[in-house]
């Protein structure tokens, strides 16, 4: 996990932008015209996480994090909710997907960092 980590961090972008095209191509088709919650988004755009074509066909796309520091790092996402995924702040049925993409870097991380939240 900390060499993926390492790689992680090196390459985000890069290696990010390769695996939400895989999502793109056979998993977020069934997105158009619906609404989506992001868990853990960590500040991913919209476009970035679908695509601009496939992004201009969801109406509601929701961005929630734990941290406020990484929802805001790029300041563009449509909505952006704080909030754990244990406990989503959000009543039933208010989206109609729910995504959590490329969570395995979070996977390294002491118990000890995972009760904490940074605000």
């Amino acid at each position: 996990m900390e060499k993926f980590s390492q790689i992680h961090t090196e390459n985000y972008l890069a290696l990010t932008d390769k695996l939400f095209a895989i999502s793109r191509q056979y998993d977020y088709q069934r997105l158009v015209g619906k609404s989506v919650l992001d868990l853990g988004n960590g500040g991913i755009t919209k476009d970035f996480l679908f695509g601009k074509t496939l992004a201009a066909s969801i109406p509601r796309f929701i961005a929630m994090a734990r941290s406020k520091i990484m929802l805001k790092r790029n300041g563009l996402s449509d909505e952006q909710v704080v909030g754990d995924a244990r406990n989503i702040p959000m009543k039933n049925g208010v989206v109609d997907y729910v995504v959590s993409n490329y969570l395995p870097h979070h996977f390294s991380m002491s118990a000890d960092c995972l009760g904490h939240s940074i605000s």
